[in-house]
Order: structure tokens, then sequence, then C-alpha cells
């Protein structure tokens, strides 16, 4: 085995995520408290529509980023549904923005829009989660962790009121409670 006997790196902490996200991040592992930590508006928000509007929503989020100064390349969307349910990875654009999966050639100069497991390992200054499908196999607390993981500055949940009904997290965050 090519590591056998090579002595295990452990870190001190984590430092990719900002604060806030790490804390609401460890809300869905099983080390994890079921009430959310505090908010901080200028690295974590949940918005919520309803569910035709939610792609709309995305992309005003997206047109938001860029205005306040991100750039395409700063940005993943991140779906929670998987490549068969998703609708967002059916669309090539969201208004002026050409989108592009997370291997594509040119993924690093577009917002890239892949699902949380394909772009597990990589990392964006801002994250938008959306498409919060739930059910038995789906594992929603880790889809979860992941997606939100994968911010170094900032993370944005997109979802309709459904969602934040089925999780208190999201709730206490979205000012829902």
């Amino acid at each position: 085995m090519l590591v056998a006997g090579v002595p295990r790196l452990v870190l001190p902490g984590q430092h990719r995520n900002p604060p806030a996200v790490e804390k609401f991040a460890a809300l869905y592992t099983k080390e994890g408290a079921q009430s959310a930590a505090p908010a901080d508006p200028a690295v974590l928000r949940v918005v919520t529509v309803s569910a035709p509007k939610v792609l709309d929503r995305v992309r005003h989020e997206i047109e938001t980023l860029q205005k306040n100064g991100a750039r395409p390349s700063d940005i993943a969307v991140l779906s929670l549904a998987g490549q068969m349910r998703s609708h967002l990875l059916e669309t090539p654009t969201l208004g002026s923005f050409r989108l592009a999966r997370a291997d594509a050639a040119d993924a690093r100069e577009r917002v890239v829009a892949d699902t949380f497991l394909r772009f597990k390992g990589l990392e964006r200054p801002f994250v938008i989660v959306t498409e919060l499908v739930r059910g038995e196999v789906m594992k929603y607390d880790v889809r979860m962790h992941i997606a939100l993981t994968r911010a170094t500055a900032g993370v944005i949940v997109v979802c309709d009121e459904d969602a934040v009904g089925r999780d208190p997290r999201l709730a206490a965050i979205a000012g829902k409670k």
C-alpha cells in the first residue's frame, strides 16, 4: 500500500468557510445540534419564493452578486436534486449568464451550475444552494452539508416555502421559526 506507515496529518481547524457558514453546515452533521446558529446575513441567507420562481430567483441572486463585485467565476449554483431531477441542469443559461458544469472546459470563466456531488472537493467564493429535494433515499442532510461547505465567502439558499417548512434550521435563518 502506498500510504502505509505515512503519518496522518491532523488539521487544527476548518478554514475554508466563514464561521457563520461553518456553524450552519455543522447543523447538518450527526455531531451538529438541531437548532441554527445565529445568522450573519452578510455571508448566509435563505431566500424563499414560490416553487415555479426558484430558478428566476437564482438568476436574480447571481445578478446581485455580480453587481456587488463578484465575477461569474466566483459563483457556483448547486442543486441538491441530483442530475435526473434537476431543472437547473436542463438550462444552459440563467438570464444573461452562460452556465457551465463543474468539469466543463470553460468552467473557470463561468457560473458553475451542477449537483452538490459533482462539485464535491471544489470551492467557489459564493455558493447558491437550490432544488432542496427530500426523500428517504436522498440523504438531505449530507447533501446540504456538502453544498454549504463549498463556499469560501458566502452562501445563499434559494428554495420554496415548503422546503423551509420541512427544515427548522433553514426556518431559523429565514426568520420563519
